[in-house]
Parts: structure tokens; C-alpha cells; sequence
């Protein structure tokens, strides 16, 4: 079953830096081992649709770092009667607001990050009906 790490492999802050979920190398492995690795029985088939579920929610970020996508298909797809534009729509308006506060502020390092989050959704603004 699912092991938790010892904190050494956990990702510090630093990677982290936009408001995000980095995910680390060792989680991947996890689910790539359990896709290809849970038996033929039906708690096997329902462990590997977990795993295969939660490999297509991680992606590569534009830094290179592997994130949950928390606004992609597969979260999109798990989750089919979450009131889809109305969600959306206010995680924009948000990370907006906050990046203009920065700007406003003269907080380049937040107004940087608050940008990537800005660019991510807009990424997704398609699969939300927003586009």
C-alpha cells in the first residue's frame, strides 16, 4: 500500500514557488509502479484506474517542474458535476486581482508568480468553457 516519504523528499518552497502543487519524482515513480503493478483481481484493476486517474492530473509546468494540475482534463474529468465556468471563473478573477495588488505594490517576485498561475489558467480556459 501507499508509504509515506520521509520529509528529505518532500520539495522545498523554493521549487514550489507559484502558488502550486509541485510533485516529486518519487511520487511518480509511486504511481507509475502501481499502474504496472496491481493485479488482474478487481482491487487490482481498481487500483491501477486510481493510479492511471492521478498520473494524467501531473504535468510538466512551463519551469519544467512535474504540478498537479489541479485545472486539467483529468480533474475536469473526475469531477463532471462541479459547476464547471462559475469555479473557474473565480480562481481567475482572484489570481488577477492578487497580481495587480503586486504589481501595484512593486512586489515583482508575487507579481512573477501570481503571472505563471494567470498563464496556467488561461492554458485551460477551453476545457472550463471560458475560452
Amino acid at each position: 500500500g501507499p508509504v509515506e516519504p520521509p520529509p528529505s523528499n518532500f520539495n522545498s518552497a523554493r521549487d514550489a514557488a507559484p502558488p502550486r502543487i509541485v510533485v516529486g519524482e518519487a511520487l511518480l515513480h509511486y504511481l507509475e509502479a502501481s499502474i504496472g503493478g496491481a493485479g488482474s483481481d478487481i482491487e487490482g484493476r481498481w487500483h491501477r484506474g486510481l493510479a492511471q486517474r492521478a498520473r494524467r492530473a501531473v504535468v510538466k509546468d512551463e519551469d519544467g517542474q512535474w504540478i498537479l494540475d489541479f485545472a486539467g482534463p483529468a480533474v475536469r474529468e473526475t469531477f463532471p458535476s462541479m459547476p464547471s465556468l462559475g469555479l473557474y471563473q473565480q480562481a481567475v478573477v482572484f489570481v488577477r486581482a492578487s497580481r495587480e495588488e503586486f504589481r501595484a505594490a512593486g512586489n515583482a517576485k508575487l507579481f512573477e508568480r501570481y503571472s505563471k498561475v494567470a498563464r496556467y489558467l488561461d492554458s485551460r480556459s477551453d476545457l472550463w468553457g471560458a475560452g
